[in-house]
């Protein structure tokens, strides 16, 4: 009757405690209960879990675990210690959550049990998730590892270390905390001595204070003992045992839950090393702390070099963790780019270690126009735009200039062009192939004083410049009737390729937009060439230019000498020849004797020829050419353009330094850039077709 009445009791206060909302200390059986409906499994011998997805945007908490003792009071045995573990989760932000698993590890037997829970086919968890299992039995004494991991794996691994201890383990004592000491205050009631000390929890074993050890607090003396800190840390524990053999210790960890223990020492006890690889858009900060706690780490942006100015947080840029090392990718590494550590209530920004930066930006203020210098050492696209300083920001509403170092094979230095709405103001200039950016401020040295005298130059040149156009009225208008280089000029070239072809267009449209020639090209008049004729058409346009006093542009590459050469010895039906359309083969025709007849008279003056770099070279030029003007571009531009200025009228110095300058901003300009870009294209193209050459005959 006694046993029985024993299990009725405790079924009673068991109810009593379910219906007050009190957790019972005593259980009938291992249970496992929720708030959703569930299926559970036993005996998972791994700890893996598959990978989950969060809601973009969201940083959801991670489940919440407390462990406590109850006894297990099965019919017919002892009440035995065994341990609860009690799990509550916000679930919003986890996609396709199905459950836990909760794993619990006996350290001294090595003895291991685990079990998941999932929900049911059509059961839906609901926001606050709530599991509990009775219990996993452990021994008085014993440390019990509990972790929980979800369902799938979002990487929240929550972990306990728990003992199971009797009432009476190890002395009774109070503390209280002196911070204007740094030091707990520990008082020991009346009884046998006691030794105290501080010491920091880890996972296993709570390890002892550097250059502190144990005191012993005489009770027959003094019931008290001044203990002093180094760091206060949500670890930091209290300890106190008996001096007898085998005295079980008893320990508080009371600063788990203080907002101090997570202030500035928290930050300053830890260890903060910069593991980010030179010259990567990748950040890698690794934190060694004296207590097991995870920080949250994302990233911020300073204004300045300063060491304490303020880190403004850069949004959805929450670093990935694992073991402590954080990892932010596609980021722009450089020093004012920093990671955001925050833990409880305090925060803490730690900045890469080295100055070393994989670029570099310099201005340069010129005539109405603003110079950017970029140096970079690795290929990445760099966007700047003009704006007005106003506190932190700079507000813009100017267009977003772009330049970019496409490969390792491009120079490193290179440059951007700002038009005159920049000066006077700032210019922000970013990283824009990388999702968080560092956006730097250049502002010019313009002071009132300067751009008041700037002003009142340039008003005095304008009218200086006028005074000058109209004394000079006759000669101008004289200068404007016959532009300087408008000529009419016969474009002839060899087609290599259809990649050559773009770049013969790309160089006819440079002659006519650029210096306003009149440019005769096969290709833009296809419908007169098919209609007569390549030859007759050949020689009409010829005989046009010979009446204009106009140029004959022979464009020339490797393949042109290929060409002539297989022209040369009549083997125009080789392999090697690539004029389908005869456009070739009727120039040399038309021209090889008008040569001649011109070299016999000493007179050459109507033909030019040029060569890209890269794409021919002096040998690759016949010997029946080299009595022509040549002209290698875009090293000998200035000369060209010169060739094509009519030179039978003379020029006043002004306007030949005028054209010199005029050459200058040519060569700067776009459409230069982007005749460029096609030799470019055209010079990899016959680098790539040597090398499948090479190949075939090896």
């Amino acid at each position: 009757m006694g046993l029985a009445a024993l299990l009725l009791l405790l079924l009673f206060i068991g109810y009593t405690a379910a219906a007050a909302g009190i957790q019972p200390k005593f259980v009938a059986e291992k249970r496992l209960a929720a708030n959703f409906g569930y299926n559970k499994t036993r005996n998972i011998l791994s700890k893996w879990v598959a990978p989950g997805r969060l809601q973009p945007g969201l940083r959801p908490s991670p489940p919440a675990l407390s462990v406590s003792t109850v006894q297990l009071c099965r019919p017919s045995k002892e009440c035995v210690p065994c341990i609860r573990a009690h799990i509550t989760m916000d679930t919003a932000g986890y996609l396709n959550l199905r459950g836990f698993e909760i794993h619990f590890l006996e350290v001294k037997s090595n003895r291991y049990d685990a079990i998941r829970i999932t929900k049911k086919r059509n059961a839906t968890i609901p926001k606050l998730a709530e599991v509990q299992y009775d219990c996993f039995s452990a021994e008085i004494g014993h440390r019990v590892m509990v972790s929980v991991v979800t369902v799938p794996d979002y990487g929240h691994n929550v972990n306990q270390t728990y003992m199971i201890e009797e009432e009476d383990a190890g002395p009774a004592f109070t503390y209280v905390l002196v911070p204007e000491e740094r030091a707990v205050q520990v008082s020991a009631p009346v009884g046998p001595d006691v030794k105290a000390r501080l010491c920091y929890q880890q996972a296993l074993m709570c390890e002892e204070l550097e250059g502190h050890t144990f005191q012993l607090i005489n009770v027959s003396q003094s019931q008290n003992v001044t203990l002093h800190y180094q760091y206060l840390v949500p670890c930091l524990c209290v300890e106190l045992y008996y001096l007898h053999p085998d005295s079980r210790r008893r320990r508080i960890c009371p600063f788990q839950e203080c907002p101090e223990a997570y202030g500035s020492d928290f930050w300053r006890s830890g260890r903060f090393y910069d593991d980010s690889p030179a010259h990567k858009d990748k950040m890698v900060m690794e934190f060694k702390s004296l207590c097991p706690v995870k920080p949250v780490a994302s990233l911020c942006q300073k204004h300045d070099d300063i060491a304490r100015s303020l880190c403004e947080d850069i949004p959805n840029s929450t670093a990935l963790e694992y073991d402590l090392v954080y990892q932010v990718d596609k980021v722009d590494n450089n020093p004012r780019m920093c990671f955001k550590f925050s833990c409880g209530n305090s925060s803490h920004v730690e900045c890469p270690h080295t100055r070393d930066t994989a670029w570099s930006v310099t201005e340069e203020v010129q005539a109405l126009q603003l110079l950017l210098r970029f140096t970079s050492r690795i290929p990445a696209s760099f966007s700047a735009t003009a704006c007005m300083p106003n506190a932190l920001h700079c507000d813009s509403s100017s267009p977003v200039y772009t330049v970019r170092r496409k490969d390792d094979s491009s120079p490193e230095e290179f440059h951007l062009i700002l038009p005159i709405q920049a000066l006077g103001s700032c210019v922000q200039v970013w990283r824009s192939d990388v999702l968080y950016a560092t956006k730097h401020l250049i502002c010019p040295n313009f002071s009132n004083r300067r751009l008041g005298l700037l002003v009142l130059g340039c008003v005095l040149v304008i009218l200086a410049v006028i005074l000058f156009l109209l004394l000079n009225y006759r000669s101008i208008k004289k200068i404007f009737r016959a532009p300087l280089w408008r000529q009419t000029v016969l474009l002839i070239y060899s087609l290599d390729s259809e990649e050559y072809k773009f770049l013969i267009c790309a160089f006819a449209d440079f002659l006519r937009s650029a210096l306003g020639c009149e440019v005769i090209l096969d290709l833009w008049d296809v419908g007169k060439v098919a209609q007569i004729g390549i030859l007759p058409w050949m020689y009409s346009k010829r005989e046009l230019v010979r009446t204009e006093r106009g140029k004959v542009l022979i464009v020339w590459t490797r393949g042109s000498r290929r060409m002539y050469d297989l022209w040369r010895r009549r083997d125009v039906h080789s392999n090697l020849w690539r004029d389908s359309q005869d456009v070739f083969s009727a120039a040399m025709a038309c021209f090889h004797s008008d040569l001649k007849e011109e070299a016999q008279k000493g007179r050459l003056g109507d033909y030019t020829l040029v060569y890209f770099e890269g794409l021919c070279e002096k040998q690759d030029i016949p010997g029946p050419l080299w009595g022509i003007r040549r002209y290698r571009l875009f090293e000998n531009l200035h000369g060209l353009v010169n060739e094509l200025r009519n030179s039978t009228q003379p020029m006043p110095c002004w306007i030949r330094a005028g054209a010199k300058f005029l050459v200058r901003r040519l060569i700067k300009s776009e459409k230069t850039v982007g005749l460029q870009g096609r030799v470019d294209q055209c010079r990899l193209q016959d680098e790539k077709a040597s090398i499948l050459e090479s190949r075939m005959e090896s």
